[in-house]
Parts: structure tokens; sequence; C-alpha cells
């Protein structure tokens, strides 16, 4: 059984004049258990959309999305967001970690909406990714590399099927931007998670055997949000 299999996928948005615009429409797309995949396209070209249909933040139009042989489009809200805390971990391209919580707590709370609290191994994430002195340290209090780090460990807490990463190396300068490749996919392996990044970035899509091209994934021409 595949990990993700995704089938006549489309996704529409309303216009001010009641039309629509299609944004995206995706044919076929597979990955296998302990795939990493990196797909390559322009900023603005929907990618986004995909990961969050994926995901289940948006709710597609039409098609087939299964993870591990659930099909997640006929699921309520409700069951996606349960699977999705579970099964599915996230790396925002903004990390999206809370300001008010420090790095131990961010990760924790990403776990109280999955398996449940486990502070032990939210500490031994921290630590493997180099922030074992930053456990009480604030968001503000570390640089864009360390919350990178901090956004990683929290993707991971749950022990995810699949790792979805959006622009991951966005705001990283490209010593960074390797290392959190490099950390990802480690982090990935020891887990035997599926990854799926998105990215712009031609240093990323090296560091991936697997590429796909999104202007041929995606069959909606034109730039989107």
């Amino acid at each position: 059984m595949a990990l993700l299999e995704i089938q006549n996928l489309e996704k529409n948005y309303p216009l001010p004049d009641s039309e629509c615009i299609k944004v995206l429409d995706v044919r076929d797309f597979k990955m296998e258990r302990g795939d990493k995949v990196v797909i390559h396209g322009e900023s603005g070209s929907g990618k986004t959309t995909f990961l969050h249909l994926i995901a289940g933040i948006l709710s597609a139009d039409s098609g087939s999305i299964k993870l591990g042989g659930k099909e997640l489009l006929n699921m309520p809200q409700s069951a996606r967001d349960r699977l999705r805390a579970t099964s599915i971990g996230y790396i925002f391209q903004t990390f999206n970690l809370l300001q008010g919580f420090t790095c131990l707590e961010n990760v924790l709370l990403g776990m109280s909406f999955g398996h449940g609290i486990d502070d032990a191994r939210a500490r031994q994430l921290l630590t493997v990714v180099g922030l074992e002195n930053r456990l009480n340290h604030y968001p503000r209090q570390l640089s864009v590399g360390q919350q990178q780090r901090v956004a990683l460990a929290r993707a991971l807490a749950n022990r995810p099927k699949l790792v979805l990463a959006d622009e991951p190396t966005g705001n990283l300068d490209p010593a960074n931007s390797r290392a959190a490749i490099e950390l990802l996919q480690e982090l990935c392996d020891a887990d035997g998670a599926g990854l799926l990044v998105v990215s712009h970035d031609m240093k990323v899509m090296d560091s991936f055997s697997s590429k796909v091209s999104w202007a041929k994934l995606n069959r909606v021409t034109g730039e989107m949000k």
C-alpha cells in the first residue's frame, strides 16, 4: 500500500464576479513509504495549496487523497484534523512557532494534539537538532536557523508517517539551508517517515534524488497563490 496516493485533485477559488479560477489540477501523484521527494516550481504557483490539501488544512473540490489507504476527502473535518495531528508533520515556511512558549513547550504542545505528551522524546529531539541548551528559550531569543530546528523537532514529535515542508529554507542563508535539509532527511530516516518538500531553491533540489516538476504535475498554467 502506497503512503500517499493522489488522483484527479482539483481546487478552485471564487472571484468577486461569482466566477471561479482553477488553481490546482493534479491528475496523479504517488509516494511510497520512506520516499523523499522535492517538488520544484516558481513561487506563487500553487505548491503551498497542494500541501494544504494533503494536510487537510484546505478542502479540495474534487479528486482523491489517500494517506496510508485512508481517503481524506470523505472525512469530516474533525477526523482530518486528528489524522493530521497523528500522521502528518508540517514545517511551515514561516515556522509558525508560538512566541509565548519556550522551545520545549512548542514541541510538547504539538504532541498534545497527537499521540500524547512525551517529555523525554521532546527533549531528545531538541537535543538531536542541537538545542539542548535552548530548551527554555523563547523563539524571539533564537536565531532564524535555531527557530527552524525547533520547527523540525515539532514536525517529527508525533512520529508522523509523512512530513510536509513548505519552502523550508526560504528564510535561511545557504549554510543553514544545507544543514536544515540534511537534518530533516536524517530525522525522517530515523523514524521511517516519508518526506515531501516544495521549493524553488536549486540547492534544495540538488539534495534529493527524487525530483518532480510542478509545471508538469499541476496542469493549471499561470501564476497562482
